[in-house]
């Protein structure tokens, strides 16, 4: 009101909004120089007709491409009536373009094409609005995950494949051991077979063989004993191949048992290979669910970093305006 009184105006409605926000922003390959950014400013404040206005620089470097933020005093500091910053946006987009082709690489061509479009017609701008960006940014996501499932029923399948192959290694070495004990035992039933028939045969031809072991037999004096002896027994005789089967037996247990001490370890060696495998497996799936995982928070990441900065411009044009509008969350 000062200003105005000073400069011979009078009236007017009263400012509820004066100041004006805006932002400059580099692509991320271009390093500008603090010089470069505050003569970038000084241009669009020119453009805008603020370059005689108060005006304060904020140069941010907390994105990959470097970026300022502008808030400009719309009071006149000479007249004190508050600047029409209207078609502001398209003023902008022209510098912007001149801008660029100035500096010797354009990088956004669709401007050049809405600048040119502009000179006949309007051209409204068609980058995606924030649901359409949701839903792109969702369509990605689920895409990640969607092979991420993919690559987990490939790798359950071949899991499955490796188990499988592991067991039969397994039960492979079994059988070898098994034939390789058979071997190792074969010399042993073929002399036991000769010992015990000629064994029985003494016991049928002598009858001091028969006696021998009549008198060992429970339950007989040495009159039966030699009674028995003398008429080879059949009872006795029964008795002698009793004990020829109980030695054969003794050793069939002795070769099962060291068949059975061979597939022991044998199965611990499978148990440690199957447990490393597991192992293995488990790595590799937190590894894919790690990886999909950072893509995917990548994308909404990025999305939600996206929407930020739209919504903090949005606030900040809409306070240039005069506009109110309630917080929207992306």
């Amino acid at each position: 009101n000062q200003l105005k009184a000073q400069a011979g105006i009078k009236g007017g409605r009263k400012l509820e909004k004066p100041v004006y926000s805006y932002s400059l922003s580099w692509h991320p390959s271009e390093k500008p120089t603090q010089q470069d950014q505050i003569e970038a400013v000084n241009e669009t404040l020119a453009v805008l007709g603020l370059d005689k206005h108060q005006a304060i620089i904020v140069a941010h470097s907390d994105m990959d491409h470097p970026h300022v933020h502008v808030i400009a005093n719309r009071v006149d500091p000479e007249t004190g009536r508050a600047k029409n910053l209207g078609n502001d946006r398209l003023k902008l987009s022209t510098w912007a373009q001149e801008y660029e082709e100035k500096r010797g690489h354009v990088f956004c061509a669709e401007r050049v094409k809405n600048n040119h479009g502009r000179k006949s017609e309007f051209v409204k701008d068609q980058s995606p609005d924030r649901y359409q960006t949701y839903a792109w940014k969702k369509q990605e996501s689920s895409k990640v995950w969607e092979q991420y499932r993919a690559d987990k029923a490939t790798a359950s399948k071949n899991h499955k494949g490796q188990y499988e192959a592991l067991w039969e290694q397994r039960t492979n070495r079994l059988t070898a051991r098994k034939g390789e004990v058979k071997q190792l035992f074969k010399p042993k039933w073929a002399k036991l077979y000769k010992s015990q028939r000629m064994e029985l045969k003494r016991y049928d031809n002598k009858f001091l063989d028969r006696l021998a072991f009549a008198l060992k037999t429970k339950g007989s004096g040495k009159v039966l004993a030699f009674a028995r002896a003398m008429v080879n027994d059949s009872g006795n005789r029964r008795l002698f191949v009793e004990d020829q089967k109980t030695a054969r037996g003794q050793l069939s247990k002795e070769q099962a048992q060291t068949i059975s001490d061979s597939a022991r370890e044998i199965t611990k060696a499978w148990k440690y290979d199957r447990d490393q495998l597991r192992t293995m497996h488990k790595d590799q799936q937190a590894e894919r669910l790690g990886q999909s995982k950072s893509l995917s928070d990548g994308i909404w990441k990025k999305a939600q970093r996206s929407a930020q900065v739209k919504n903090k411009l949005r606030s900040d044009r809409n306070k240039a305006r005069g506009r109110t509008r309630k917080p929207r969350h992306d």
